[in-house]
Formats: C-alpha cells, structure tokens, sequence
C-alpha cells in the first residue's frame, strides 16, 4: 500500500471531505473549486439517483509518437479508447483491479505510474456536476481546461494543473466539458451532455469501449464466442420481428445459396481415381476394359514355409598363438607346447594317463541329469488331474441322473 493512498472501507465508502488535502490547493480558481460552503460528506458519497443527470464519457488521447504509441498499448489496448460512465454516479481509476464482489466500475490503467487506486470522478447530485478526487497518488492527477470557462495558462507542466501534491488527497474539482484528465501517461478527454445524447466524437463504436468491470477470461473468450456466432448468422438473418417469416426468409437464403453452389459445382469435393494413380505407379498391372485387374504374384504373400536358419556351427580347433594369456601363463610355469598338462604317471599296464588333447563336451538331450524329479508325460497329467471344466460337466451330469 502507497503512503496516503485511500481505499474502500467495510462500507464501501471511497472519499470523504475528512481527507480532504488542506495544502497549497487552488481554491481562489473559481473555475476549478467548488463553492466554499461546499456540500455535506452526504454529497460526494454515490447515489442511486440518474434523473437529469448529464452523461460523461472519458474519450482516451493516443500519443503521435511511435514509440509513446507502443508503450501506450501496453497500458490499455489500442482499441479501448471510450469509457462510458452513463448509468454510474462515479468510477474509479487505478492499476490494480477492483475487489471482487464490487459495484463501482474502475478504468484500469498497468503502469507504474499509476497508484492502486488514483483518483475518483463522481457526480455531485447537490450541485448537479461532476467532479474530480484525487485519492492520494504518489504522481498525481492533472487537469487542464479545454473548454472556454477554464483556463490553465501559467501552469509549469504541459498535463495541466496538479490537483495535490505527492501522496496527498486533493479537494473536489468541478470537470467540464473537454477537460483532459492526465493519470500518468495516460490522458482522457471528458465529455459532458447535458442531454445525455454522444455527439461523434464520444460515439461508441461497440469495440472501442474500455471494460470498467473485471471479466474473467473464461466469460471474455465465451462472449467472443457468442459474437463471431452473431456475425456469421448477421447477413443471413433479415431485419424482422418475427419469427417465423425470419425463418422462412434465411431457408430460402440458405437453399439459394446451395442451389448456386451446385451449379458451380463447389458443393463436393474433388473426386480422385486412385485406380489410375496406381496403374501409372505400377505400368506392368494389365488394363482390360471391364476386368478387374489381379494383383501380381510379386505383391502376394509368400505361402511357402520359411526355411529354418541354419545351426552354428564351431570354428575347428587351432594351437593358442604365442600371445594367448593363457599360453603365457602355462609357459612360465614350466609348460612346453606339444607336452601334456599336469604330471605323467604311468599304470599297470605301462601307458600314460596324461591328456594332450582337451576332453570332448558330448551333450545328451535324451535324459536329464542326475536328482531331476521325475515327471509325468502331459497325457497321464490330463488324466489324473482334469481341468475345472470338465469337472464342472461330470458335476452336473451326475446331478441330472435319475436316483441322484
């Protein structure tokens, strides 16, 4: 929260004469101030009460430079150039967004420049105008006069008058018509009349007007929704107050436009011969008249078995070369090649037990090792346990039997 900056209150209360900033103000300005009497704290709340009052419309000032432009449209969006405060007895200008649950509209201006909550147009029902607060900005709200009864010739900056100094809240200023309101770098120009008709300046244009009320984005991309829907179905829809001769007119539009689609034969896409496609794809196809061509043999399936791949088969024994690890090692123990392994001992019968030769590894598929379970052959296990099946069918068999 900003020093001096005010804020709604439990009640919802946004200015009160207590606040009033007491300092350097231009009260001899009789075209700024309002009367030194000054109306009660009752005067300056929102009322209800839109009898007779004059409309006012804040018609926002784009700059001229590129630059000024581009920064401009960061702070509020090129388009939103018109904020209608007919119907409201004021409206808020701030940078952040109003609190939810809230009834009085707030122009919302992201800049730095900007406080929370800057300032305060209303309408004063007891002098039937309308007026001006600042609401305690840290840089202030500017008013120049662009009308013939106010001047502000004299004044340092090029915005205007500063309405109160830094951080303070100002006294009521009456606004007029084609006064400029400066909130940072942002200007509007008001638009008062007294019989509540816009002229051109200050017409909307539908698209132009700035949200004063917070809308979730879920209800902003529905309504644009809705509008796309309305602009497509405008031109079809004729201009009548009932029904069912609107209806019968956008039928006949409807047909008439069909009919004219036919005729130009837009109505259906572009029909495509694949048949020629793949004819031109594959020239060897035959192309008879009145037959249908046969896929060739090539694009057929194979129906003959795959030939199964062929065993692996070991390389043929070979000395170790002289770089073997193995060879090494048996080398340095003593190991001469073409010699047995191990010590030769002779038997009874005078030969040698020792091997120069590895023993040959012969794999016996037909019987299992030694302490394998013996296990019955898939038949007998068919026969001594039979499925769930068939033993819910002799279960209800026998149930069905006579005597059971």
């Amino acid at each position: 929260m900003e020093d001096g900056e005010i804020h709604e209150d439990a009640s919802g209360a946004t200015y009160s004469p207590a606040l009033e900033w007491q300092g350097d103000a231009h009260t001899d300005d009789a075209a700024w101030a309002l009367p030194a009497a000054g109306p009660s704290s009752a005067a300056y709340a929102p009322s209800g009460n839109t009898t007779g009052r004059p409309s006012l419309r804040l018609l926002r000032v784009l700059p001229a430079a590129p630059d000024a432009l581009k920064a401009a449209h960061t702070i509020l969006a090129r388009a939103r150039t018109l904020a209608i405060v007919d119907g409201y007895s004021q409206v808020q200008v701030g940078r952040d967004e109003a609190p939810p649950g809230t009834d009085v509209p707030r122009i919302r201006l992201k800049e730095m420049e900007v406080s929370k909550l800057h300032a305060t147009v209303y309408y004063d029902e007891e002098k039937c105008q309308w007026a001006v607060v600042d609401m305690g900005s840290k840089h202030g709200t500017y008013i120049r006069g662009g009308g013939a009864a106010a001047s502000t010739s004299g004044t340092p900056d090029a915005r205007g008058q500063r309405l109160s100094g830094p951080r303070v809240s100002s006294m009521p200023r009456v606004l007029r018509h084609l006064d400029e309101l400066s909130f940072g770098s942002t200007t509007f120009v008001a638009h008062i009349h007294e019989d509540s008709l816009p002229c051109e300046a200050c017409a909307s244009k539908g698209s132009d007007e700035i949200p004063l009320f917070n809308v979730p984005k879920a209800a902003k991309e529905q309504e644009l929704t809705k509008k796309r829907k309305r602009d497509a179905l405008e031109p079809l829809m004729p201009p009548s107050g009932n029904a069912k001769t609107s209806l019968n007119m956008l039928k006949k539009t409807m047909l008439s436009r069909h009919s004219a689609l036919s005729t130009l034969g837009l109505d259906r896409q572009a029909y495509t011969d694949r048949s020629a496609r793949r004819r031109a794809i594959h020239p060897s196809t035959p192309d008879v008249p009145g037959v249908p061509s046969k896929p060739t043999t090539s694009s057929l399936p194979s129906s003959r078995p795959a030939s199964p791949a062929p065993e692996p088969v070991s390389a043929p024994p070979a000395p170790l070369s002289s770089t073997n690890i193995g060879h090494r090692l048996l080398m340095k123990q003593g190991w001469t090649p073409g010699t047995t392994l191990g010590q030769d001992s002779a038997d009874a019968e005078g030969g040698s037990t020792a091997l120069a030769e590895p023993i040959q590894v012969n794999a016996r598929t037909a019987r299992t090792g030694l302490g394998v379970p013996e296990r019955a052959s898939p038949q007998l296990q068919s026969q001594a346990a039979p499925s769930w099946k068939e033993e819910g069918k002799r279960r209800r068999w026998a149930d069905v039997q006579p005597g059971s």
